[in-house]
């Protein structure tokens, strides 16, 4: 008998709190899409923001209007803001830590944040877009299976289930019994 050890059990207890957060400037609604003409940089804001939630990240987005409390709460939000004032607008927070001031991050930025956290316990990580990314990468990189795999059962053009089938049959993973 293997012994089984959980994601649970190797990350701190703090890592279940919100995981990105978006400190937006002054906005005339809260979602940022009003007006006569749409923004196309918060069309693909609020993309990214849908794009994670489905795949269980928790994401959260302030404005200094109707939540005074998390610029408030957060010490470096407001040390960018009293230092730059609204040019610091957006900051974009990954895990408690800041990652992008002055502009939004693209979604490949904020999967790289999230990685990090996993790569700060000393766990190597990559995340990819897509299952199609993982397999290409799987093909350039020397042969080697991967330790751990985590998969979403939801991912764009090919689910969690079908990759790891995948997997199977190149010899790449070992299903449980």
């Amino acid at each position: 008998m293997t012994d089984t050890l959980t994601l649970v059990d190797v990350l701190p207890a703090q890592t279940a709190r919100a995981t990105v957060e978006f400190f937006d400037p002054p906005m005339c609604c809260p979602t940022g899409l009003c007006g006569p003409a749409l923004d196309q940089t918060l069309l693909d804001v609020s993309a990214m923001i849908l794009a994670l939630q489905a795949e269980g990240v928790r994401v959260e987005r302030y404005q200094m209007t109707s939540h005074p409390q998390a610029f408030l709460g957060n010490r470096e939000v407001m040390r960018l803001v009293r230092d730059m004032q609204m040019a610091a607008l957006p900051i974009t927070v990954v895990r408690g830590r800041v990652i992008k001031t002055g502009a939004y991050p693209g979604q490949a930025e904020v999967r790289a944040a999230l990685a990090w956290l996993l790569r700060s316990r000393r766990l190597c990580s990559e995340g990819f877009d897509s299952a199609q990314a993982f397999e290409q990468a799987l093909g350039e990189a020397p042969p080697q299976t991967p330790a751990c795999l985590l998969l979403d059962v939801r991912m764009p053009g090919m689910s969690g289930l079908a990759l790891f089938e995948r997997l199977l049959e190149r010899g790449l993973a070992t299903a449980c019994r």
